[in-house]
Parts: structure tokens; C-alpha cells; sequence
């Protein structure tokens, strides 16, 4: 077993990366390029893998790489053996940042999150902006939506996350982007929920809402990162609306302020709505996306009805 403990004494900055993966080797290994050519790299990467030909990563790094498989074949499950590992010796670091397989970080990233952290002493997250690819912008029109409209970084009365893309200073908000960074103790506290499958879709949301009543969730738009959003693993639309429906609605087992399930309902049906009305004009996206919400609404309701 690594010695995570005399690791972290090595490093002049003591924290570490956590990188769930699937089937994306030439993207894993863009990143952790991009780690290893950072002014400051971490004391410990560990990269778990789920992907169908599993191979290790055995090039040479500043920092020490620990990349493992795994059958189980979710972000959130990955991300927590992970947490584990670093948990058997209590040497998570000072903090953890978690990071996509398919996105790139500039050379000062991991510099512009440590004094971030310092600026913001109770902070216990924070992120940057994602600078995303051109054909995905088009999802920020949630804002302009009936009930789903909210400011940069809010999570809405109807739980919908609403992107902190606009923000221009640091400031807190409500849930922090999937590539964040945590003070360690969260994850003495805390983990992602285990028994969210596939992409781990609003578990992030879900996990960041959660960490706020231990501290605040701080965005500094002066910390980018390029997210590629690869196609690789990703569902069919339909399937991703449905899950985005079901994910939304289990936020609502945990006490989280300023959400409710009126709004919820009325948010699923106002899009619904639309969906459905942009696809009388044969939007085959449009009809995906309706045919997805209906299913995640009519799965929802089955299982209040089973409570």
C-alpha cells in the first residue's frame, strides 16, 4: 500500500487530485499533463477507472499517480474509493480537488485555488468558471424560463442550478461546479452518495448543497477551465433529461433552504411544455428532451406513491 502519509510531508504544498474515469484514455492523459505542467502540482493524484480496456497509466510525474480499476461503474462511487484511500492514512492534505477527465487547466490553476482559499478562511469549496464548448451555451436559456430564472451560481425554488458563468468577482453561492476544491475535512464528514450510477448527473449540485452548513462555497472567476464534454459514456439525450428530472427530485431529502416541490413540479411541466411545443415543428432534440422529462416526472410520482 502507498504511503500517502510520507507523501504529503514531501509536498511543499500539502493537498491532492482525485480524477474519476471511463473509457477516455487520450483525455486522462491531456490532464494530467496539464497537472504535472502546473507552478504548483500536488503531493498525489489518484486516478480510479472504470473503462472497459482497463490500462495503466505508468509515465513518469512531479507528483506521485496512484491509478486503479474498478467495476463499479459511477463518478460518485469512483470519486469515494478514492476518498477511501486517502482516509486509511488521515493525510487527505490540506484540501482535495476533484477534476473531470475531459477538461484542461491552465499552469496557475492549482495556485489561484490555494490563495483563494486563503483569502476566504471560511470557505470550504471552491471553483472556477468552465469555459465550455459553443454548442452547449444553449442549456443557460433554462434562465430565461418560467420559474427556473435565477442568478449566476443560484440554486432556484425549483432545485435547478443555474451556472456561475456570469459571475465577474469572487463571491459565495449556492453549489459549486463537478471540478471544485474542498478543505479536507468534508470528507471526514461527508461523502458523494454511492448509489448514484452512470455520470453521477446533479450529484455535485446535491453534494455542494449538502457542504454549505459546514462552510461557504466561494466561485473565483479568475480560475477557468476548458470542459470538452466529451461524448464518450455520455447517455442519449432522452435518458440525460430523465435523469436530470430524478436527480433534481433527491435533493429533496435533505434540508436544503429555498427549495420546494411546488416549484419543482411547476418547472418539470413549464418544460415539458415547451419541449413539446418545439417539437410539433419536428425539433428531434426537442422531442428527445420531452419524451426524457415525462419519463423522469411519471418515475418520480411512482416513487412518492411507494413512500
Amino acid at each position: 500500500m502507498i504511503d500517502v502519509e510520507s507523501l504529503s510531508q514531501q509536498s511543499k504544498v500539502d493537498f491532492s487530485v482525485i480524477i474519476a474515469t471511463r473509457n477516455r484514455k487520450h483525455l486522462l492523459e491531456n490532464i494530467l499533463l496539464d497537472i504535472a505542467q502546473n507552478s504548483i502540482v500536488p503531493f498525489l493524484v489518484i486516478v480510479i477507472d472504470s473503462s472497459d480496456n482497463y490500462e495503466r497509466n505508468t509515465n513518469n510525474y512531479p507528483f506521485h499517480l496512484i491509478h486503479l480499476y474498478t467495476d463499479q461503474k459511477s463518478a460518485a462511487i469512483q470519486r469515494n474509493i478514492a476518498i477511501e484511500i486517502l482516509g486509511e492514512s488521515d493525510s487527505y492534505g490540506e484540501f482535495v480537488t476533484i477534476l473531470d477527465d475531459d477538461v484542461r487547466i491552465k499552469e496557475d490553476y492549482f495556485r489561484s485555488i490555494i490563495e483563494t482559499f486563503k483569502k476566504y478562511p471560511a470557505a470550504i469549496g471552491v471553483s472556477g468558471i468552465t469555459e465550455e464548448s459553443a454548442q452547449f451555451k444553449n442549456y443557460r436559456l433554462l434562465r430565461s424560463l418560467i420559474g427556473l430564472s435565477g442568478k449566476p451560481g443560484q440554486l432556484t425554488r425549483a432545485a435547478v442550478n443555474i451556472s456561475p458563468a456570469g459571475i465577474e468577482n469572487c463571491r459565495s453561492v449556492d453549489w459549486l461546479i463537478g471540478c471544485s476544491s474542498w478543505r479536507s475535512e468534508i470528507f471526514r464528514m461527508m461523502k458523494y452518495e454511492p448509489d448514484f450510477q452512470g455520470q453521477s448527473l446533479f450529484e455535485d449540485v446535491i453534494f455542494s448543497a449538502r457542504a454549505r452548513k459546514y462552510g461557504l462555497l466561494v466561485v473565483n472567476p479568475g480560475i477557468k477551465l476548458f470542459h470538452k464534454h466529451s461524448e464518450v459514456g455520455r447517455p442519449e439525450m432522452a435518458d440525460h433529461y430523465k435523469m436530470w428530472v430524478i436527480n433534481r427530485y433527491r435533493i429533496f431529502k435533505y434540508d436544503i433552504p429555498n427549495v420546494y416541490l411546488s416549484a419543482y413540479w411547476l418547472a418539470n411541466v413549464s418544460l415539458l411544455v415547451l419541449y413539446l411545443t418545439k417539437s410539433l415543428s419536428k425539433d428531434e432534440k426537442a422531442r428527445s428532451k420531452a419524451r426524457g422529462i415525462l419519463k423522469g416526472m411519471q418515475e418520480v410520482y411512482i416513487r412518492r406513491l411507494s413512500q
